[in-house]
């Protein structure tokens, strides 16, 4: 888990950094002045993306893991009959994703884009990342539960039905 994660950090780094480079190394100071937000606006995308993608696809895939072991029921908003909702749980990560980059890139709560602003919406894309791929690891965390030991711990999202 932590080699994917290594992974992805790097290549968010390496796109942000290669979609402007020449943002980084200007010859004239006019110039300089009016591209200096690039290479905080390719920040703030590339940890959108990852953003996006940790909560989307990885964390789906993680409850889809762990959803596919017949001992493990699941409870909880979008569960169903203890198999969670696909569709559902997608439509919402895309969505909350498409209102995050339109709400970003827009600059819906400041009249300019600055370099706090940029800044600002890369924390909270980092803290959104942060909180989804702890959550990937506690589904898989549990995944790996239900396939060693037959059950989990008491207190965790998934429980285990006696006599399966």
């Amino acid at each position: 888990m932590t080699r994917l994660i290594s992974i992805l950090l790097l290549l968010a780094a390496s796109l942000a950094f290669a979609g402007d480079s020449a943002a980084l190394v200007q010859s004239a100071p006019t110039e300089a002045a009016g591209n200096h937000l690039h290479v905080y606006r390719w920040l703030r995308r590339a940890t959108l993306a990852g953003a996006c993608v940790s909560g989307t696809v990885l964390d789906t895939w993680a409850l889809h893991r762990l959803a596919s072991y017949s001992d493990v029921r699941l409870s909880g908003p979008f569960i169903s009959n203890g198999k969670p909702e696909y569709g559902q749980l997608i439509g919402l990560f895309a969505g909350s994703c498409a209102l995050s980059a339109f709400m970003q890139e827009r600059h819906v709560f400041a009249s300019r884009e600055t370099r706090g602003l940029d800044l600002t919406y890369t924390l909270e894309n980092v803290a959104s990342m942060g909180v989804s791929l702890w959550a990937t690891d506690r589904f898989l965390t549990l995944a790996n539960q239900a396939a060693a030991e037959g059950r989990t711990q008491p207190g965790t999202l998934a429980a285990v039905e006696p006599g399966r």
